[in-house]
Formats: structure tokens, C-alpha cells, sequence
């Protein structure tokens, strides 16, 4: 059973959520912050923590604690890298951008008004969390590194390397368990690529997502099922294994928003169906080479994309045209999201 030690300033914080979150599968300690960084330093000794909940302010409430939670992040960090360090506030969107500057010494997030309304979702995360990290450090640590590819392998549930991934988590991670839990976390499961999340899943089988439901018995062949597989409330499907889901024939199709005929992509700003026509290849900024690519369609082309998109300088030419065909259905994207 797992056990994670929980640092907030606001003692009736500490408390509520601590109670709301411990069950017969989890248990959650409450933990004042003290002036001294190293307060935690004998707990975190102990085998039995299996990872960490802070609140990011952590001072808000408290004039003598002299740091932020992620000054205490990267403590906790030098000190246990083998148990994971999950953020639990209720103001990240007021300071996203401080957060965003150090989100990288956290493994997960959790909005203390959303763990209030679904506490099972948040409890089944930090048990997936505590479960995937233990057998990480127990498998991959101190291995030779001719057996590291192997070890991915049976990490992520396959019989052998697809897409060259355990190849390229295993040379990314250098046989660090944390930084493999990372990679495997927010970049495999959350980034389009060698894994689908099932709305994507099912336009490659060129089925309508509306029809989910219909076709999931069928994909469950595809679908992963390796460390921290619950994490996400949506499931993952490995792209190379979906040719092999044998989908019923009168499956609702995927078919173009624009001109009705069968769609092959999502797109990355509005997330809806498009043929390779009507939608423009773009590249995913700071992303590795096999999570760098994705479409937009020619209705969100008119608008400046997110910051984390960027249309290649070679495929700039064609925007105009991409642009033209999608408006020429005589719909915009203010109508269809209306």
C-alpha cells in the first residue's frame, strides 16, 4: 500500500485532504512545512515513503517558511529520486507561469477543487504513480547497459521493441528510474506518437470517436498496458499494433469536417477530424523526433497557432491554399464550434 507524505502551510488543508485521500489501497500523511529545508530529511529516509504531495506556495499561509514548494521539490529530489513528487494546489492557474518554469521536478499535477469533486480518480493516479516508479527503481536500476532495452521491454508489457521505443527510452533515461518514470510519463503517454490516446486511436482505424464505444473490445489488442498505464483517465493505444484490430465493418467512419470524405488525422488546435487535404503538417516544438509531428486543419491555420506548434518553413507555402480549400465548404470556425 502505497504511502505518501503531504507538506501544505494550511493545517485544515493538510487535514481534509490527507482524510480525503487515504483508503484501504492508500495512506496519506500530513506534514507541516518548517524553516529548515531539510525538515524532511529523516522521513525521507524511510523505505515505506513511496513518494511526495506538495502544495506549490507552500509560504502563502506562513511568513517564516523561506522557500516555494519547488525549492523543496528539488530537495526532496537529491535526496529520494526514486519516489515520485506530485503537486496538489488550488492556485497553479494564478501562477502557471512560475509553475511552468519548474514543472520538470514534478511528476504529476492535482487541483485541489477537482480532487474535491473526484478524489477516486486522484487516488488511483498516486497509486499508479508510487506502483510505476517502485518498478522502475526495482527493474532498471543498476543494470548493465546491454540489458537496459530488455528491461524497458518488460516495463512497458511487450514481448519485444516496438518503433524503437524501449531503444530510445533506454538511451534517453541514462539509467536514471526517474528520468525513465518522466519520459515514460510526459512524453510517451502524453504526446501523439508511437501511443494514441483513443480518439486518435480510432480516426488512424478510420473510425468516427463518437463510435468508441463500439470498437474498443476490438482495439484492446493495441491497447498498452505497461507502467502507469491508469495513469490517465483516457487509455493508450500503440500506433504500430492498431493495424492488427480487427474493427466491425458497420463502424461509424471518420470523415473530414470539411468535405465529408474519410479522415486519417486530428487536429492539434481543435481536435477534430480532417483528411490529409485539408490540414497541414506541423512540428511540435522541443519535442523528440518521433513525438515532433502532427496536423492542423485549414480553419485554426487562420489564427496564430499555440506556442508549442510551428508550421515547417518548407510547408509555409501551402498555408494559403490549405486556408482557401477549408473555407471554400462556406463554414468558419467560429460557426462550427458554435
Amino acid at each position: 500500500m502505497p504511502h505518501y507524505l503531504f507538506v501544505d502551510e494550511e493545517e485544515s488543508e493538510r487535514q481534509s485532504f490527507s482524510k480525503l485521500l487515504t483508503t484501504d489501497d492508500l495512506t496519506i500523511e500530513p506534514m507541516a512545512p518548517k524553516p529548515n529545508l531539510s525538515f524532511l530529511s529523516n522521513r525521507l529516509a524511510e523505505p515505506r515513503v513511496d513518494g511526495v504531495l506538495l502544495d506549490f506556495m507552500l509560504r502563502a499561509g506562513d511568513i517564516s517558511i523561506p522557500y516555494k514548494g519547488s525549492t523543496l521539490a528539488a530537495s526532496i529530489k537529491e535526496e529520494r529520486s526514486d519516489v515520485p513528487i506530485v503537486v496538489l494546489s488550488g492556485v497553479l492557474a494564478q501562477h502557471e507561469a512560475s509553475y511552468r518554469r519548474t514543472e520538470q521536478l514534478y511528476d504529476w499535477t492535482l487541483d485541489k477543487a477537482k480532487v474535491a469533486e473526484d478524489a477516486v480518480s486522484a487516488r488511483r493516479q498516486l497509486v499508479t504513480l508510487a506502483e510505476g516508479y517502485k518498478a522502475i527503481v526495482e527493474r532498471f536500476r543498476d543494470v548493465d547497459d546491454k540489458d537496459k532495452v530488455t528491461v524497458v521491454v518488460q516495463l512497458l508489457d511487450l514481448n519485444h521493441d516496438l518503433d524503437g521505443v524501449a531503444y530510445w527510452l533506454a538511451g534517453e533515461s541514462q539509467g536514471d528510474p526517474s528520468r525513465l518514470a518522466r519520459l515514460i510519463i510526459h512524453t510517451l503517454l502524453a504526446l501523439p506518437g508511437p501511443l494514441l490516446e483513443s480518439r486518435r486511436a480510432a480516426v488512424a482505424l478510420g473510425v468516427d470517436p463518437k463510435a468508441l464505444d463500439r470498437v474498443a473490445p476490438a482495439m484492446e489488442t493495441a491497447k498498452y498496458s505497461g507502467v502507469f498505464s491508469d495513469l490517465y483517465d483516457d487509455p493508450r493505444y500503440w500506433t504500430p499494433r492498431l493495424g492488427d484490430c480487427s474493427i466491425p465493418e458497420d463502424a461509424a467512419p471518420a470523415q473530414c469536417e470539411v468535405c465529408g470524405e474519410k479522415a486519417s488525422v486530428i487536429c492539434e488546435v481543435c481536435h477534430r477530424c480532417y483528411d490529409g487535404f485539408h490540414s497541414l503538417g506541423v512540428a511540435r516544438l522541443g519535442a523528440p523526433a518521433k513525438f515532433g509531428g502532427g496536423r492542423v486543419c485549414g480553419y485554426c491555420l487562420e489564427s496564430p497557432l499555440p506556442d508549442h506548434l510551428q508550421v515547417p518553413v518548407e510547408s509555409k507555402d501551402l498555408i494559403a491554399t490549405v486556408i482557401v480549400e477549408a473555407k471554400s465548404a462556406g463554414r468558419s470556425h467560429r460557426v462550427r464550434e458554435g
